[in-house]
């Protein structure tokens, strides 16, 4: 063991060392706080990784670990440990690093903050800068581009998404329509911070889905049957609910109760488009010789729900409907004089001075009617080199099968 050629068994023993060593530091300083890591710290990191890798190749003549940290003997070993603790990740539930610990005692919920994971990985990069380094001193074109490109595309992957982390902000701002806010709070820690762009939110909307009517307990207001249900996209229709025959014959996407025509249990409804206008469908129930009809209604911040009884056990009853889509139309402004006006909606992002603003939430009690919209802003400067690197691995791919492909065709002719 450890003695010259170091061979994969000796790999084998470091990994478990790391393995160890990890574990200890773990229970002994807790998780790796990559905040620590942030500009300039994470630049510096990277600088200390290049030469710690440069020192490593001018001495591999002299020390049987410097060579073999280079081989194909540490390559093995270094990607099975590290193969496996990504499977652990993956099998694990994991919780979001912005929390204060991790869901268990060892610290696998939170991988990417675990010692074990960070010092196998390292030994990974170190793996690859070694190799990466020893191959430019033999670069021969046509046989070294495949590889300078996969293994450079990994390590920037590995080592901008590790330490970049340290540098990415996120925080949720708050905008009330009609107005403009400065001032975002922190996922992290609550915090209030100042971001320097400044949004002006013009106006907040949403596309919802057709109402759909349910029959639901009286007692509970619960769902009987998720799966029965009439959707009010076409009207009038039909479907058997429970054994009732129910018939939505209107339907009205904005209204209001005309107070003034209330007939025994039921209130009529009128259109309105008022601040609180709620959906509201007139159905009929049949079942057994019985017959209901009336309005219902999902209510609103204005006015309450409405839902027509069909016996002492049911009722039908329309639930406020989900969102198909909201969009916020807003203007920002940058702290350098950028100024961006669009309508973003989820997943479509608004970019500005190296920020991303994302809408994510609103007032869930208003609905519709919300007169705010909650936005994620997102900064993370070290993704571009991020993406270079996937880029890199899949061109090195198609060098690769390129490159692959030419020889078969050589030897063939």
């Amino acid at each position: 063991m450890f003695s010259k050629p170091w061979k994969i068994k000796d790999g084998i023993l470091v990994g478990c060392g790391l393995i160890l060593v990890g574990l200890l530091l773990q229970y002994l300083s807790g998780r790796i706080e990559w905040e620590i890591f942030a500009w300039p710290v994470n630049i510096l990191s990277v600088v200390f990784l290049i030469i710690v890798s440069l020192v490593i190749h001018l001495l591999r003549s002299r020390f049987g670990f410097c060579g073999w940290i280079s081989s194909l003997a540490s390559a093995v070993p270094a990607i099975g440990f590290s193969l496996a603790l990504t499977i652990v990740m993956g099998l694990t539930r994991q919780v979001p690093s912005q929390m204060p610990k991790a869901a268990d005692p060892i610290g696998i919920s939170q991988m990417l903050r675990f010692w074990p994971f960070v010092l196998c990985y390292t030994w990974m990069v170190l793996t690859l800068m070694t190799t990466v380094i020893r191959r430019i001193s033999t670069f021969k074109w046509k046989k070294d581009i495949p590889f300078m490109l996969s293994h450079i595309g990994l390590i920037l992957v590995i080592v901008c998404g590790t330490l970049g982390s340290a540098d990415l902000l996120q925080l949720e701002m708050t905008v009330t329509e009609g107005k403009t806010e400065s001032k975002a709070v922190s996922e992290v820690d609550r915090s209030l911070q100042d971001p320097g762009l400044s949004v002006f939110l013009k106006d907040f909307s949403i596309d919802e889905y057709p109402p759909k009517v349910y029959v639901v307990d009286r007692a509970s207001r619960k769902i009987v049957n998720r799966a029965e249900f009439i959707s009010a996209e076409l009207v009038p229709s039909s479907q058997n609910l429970s054994g009732w025959e129910v018939t939505v014959e209107k339907a009205l996407p904005f209204a209001a109760p005309a107070e003034a025509l209330i007939r025994k249990d039921s209130i009529s409804f009128e259109p309105w488009e008022g601040d609180g206008a709620v959906h509201a469908l007139f159905v009929k129930a049949r079942k057994d010789g019985i017959s209901k009809d009336g309005w219902i209604s999902p209510g609103s911040h204005e006015f309450e729900e409405r839902v027509l009884d069909l016996d002492e056990n049911f009722a039908l009853k329309v639930p406020s409907p989900a969102p198909r889509r909201y969009s916020a139309d807003m203007a920002v402004t940058s702290r350098k004089g950028e100024r961006v006006e669009k309508t973003i909606a989820v997943n479509e992002p608004l970019k500005i001075d190296g920020w991303k603003v994302y809408l994510v939430d609103y007032d869930n009690e208003r609905g519709r009617w919300s007169k705010i919209a909650v936005f994620e802003l997102v900064r993370d400067p070290w993704i571009p080199f991020v993406y270079i690197g996937i880029f890199m691995l899949l061109a090195g791919a198609v060098c690769m099968l390129s490159l692959s492909g030419g020889r078969k065709t050589n030897g063939k002719s």
